[in-house]
């Protein structure tokens, strides 16, 4: 593993234990090109999803969670973003479950989609 992969995995990790110890599933996107992404990174821990995509590349960023209702919280907010609904924020009357969206655009090359 070179030092700069070494660096990118180590801030992923703080930026993980960082941002939200309730959250259940969160996928950030930073610097996505037209085709996708270069580098995308999983970490997944039990029901806990951990998604990160940056760089300009040619991979989908991954939006896939273990959970049934959890996805289809992260599929409305996908369909959102799609629709050019930005950012937003809905919660789940049965599950208790919200999600939050926010993008720069509706290609999603900087966004944050969480599920807590």
């Amino acid at each position: 593993m070179s030092c700069k992969s070494l660096i990118l995995c180590s801030a992923i990790l703080v930026l993980m234990a960082v941002s939200s110890a309730d959250a259940r599933f969160t996928r950030v996107t930073r610097d996505g090109g037209p085709h996708g992404f270069k580098d995308t990174w999983v970490e997944r821990d039990g029901d806990e999803t951990y998604i990160e995509c940056s760089g300009p590349g040619w991979t989908k960023c991954p939006d896939k969670s273990v959970v049934p209702v959890e996805q289809d919280l992260v599929d409305y907010a996908v369909l959102q973003i799609e629709l050019g609904n930005l950012n937003g924020l809905l919660t789940d009357p049965g599950s208790g479950l919200t999600v939050s969206w926010d993008s720069d655009d509706v290609e999603m090359s900087n966004s944050d989609i969480v599920v807590e």
